[in-house]
């Protein structure tokens, strides 16, 4: 089988990646990939898990070009072909919330939607948030990797809200839930999934 993973080198597509090699055949779109690649890449993919995406950027258009204008590249694609590989989009928390981020990981979720609606596809959204683990690069989207990077280089351990109360969930079992999807172990097929919390 042939697994297409959409910013495969970033946090989640290395880990995702690592468990995945042995078994299948990964199609990779990375940064710097053209539009031509990723639809070829989409053509020729039996399952995608579309990782990318941008959270961080000076440059609020980026959140609308990576976020949606990506998910709309290969939902329009699949749809020319009439194929309808199963596609996995961890979306974010923040969806519900009105910021540019929220906003574009929102309206991406809603052309997944859609398409779903329209053509029967399968599609599993997650909204995650705060996962931790190997790779996860500090002072980006992980607290805990940026707490445990200023811990160990003597840096201040920043809290801007000692009251809130985040759920944390571990790398591996975001992996773990992803691989149940592909190997068929999770059969429901609603449309919004949630990985359990490790703490």
């Amino acid at each position: 089988m042939k697994i297409l993973i959409t910013g495969s080198r970033g946090f989640i597509g290395r880990n995702l990646i690592e468990r995945l090699k042995d078994e299948h055949c990964i199609v990779e779109f990375v940064r710097g990939n053209t539009l031509d690649e990723l639809k070829e890449s989409v053509r020729n993919s039996d399952f995608i898990y579309h990782l990318a995406g941008c959270n961080r950027t000076n440059n609020e258009k980026d959140f609308e070009d990576v976020n949606v204008g990506l998910t709309r590249v290969i939902v329009e694609e699949l749809e020319e072909m009439n194929k309808k590989s199963p596609i996995v989009f961890p979306s974010s928390i923040q969806a519900i919330i009105d910021n540019p981020y929220g906003r574009s990981k929102k309206a991406a979720e809603d052309l997944l939607i859609d398409y779903k609606n329209r053509t029967g596809a399968i599609v599993y959204l997650y909204r995650l948030t705060h996962v931790f683990g190997r790779w996860a690069p500090p002072n980006y989207n992980s607290v805990v990797a940026t707490w445990m990077y200023n811990a160990m280089n003597g840096k201040c351990l920043s809290v801007w809200d000692e009251n809130r109360v985040i759920e944390l969930l571990h790398i591996d079992d975001v992996v773990k839930e992803f691989y149940k999807l592909l190997s068929g172990e999770i059969k429901i097929r609603e449309t919004f999934l949630e990985v359990k919390p490790t703490f």
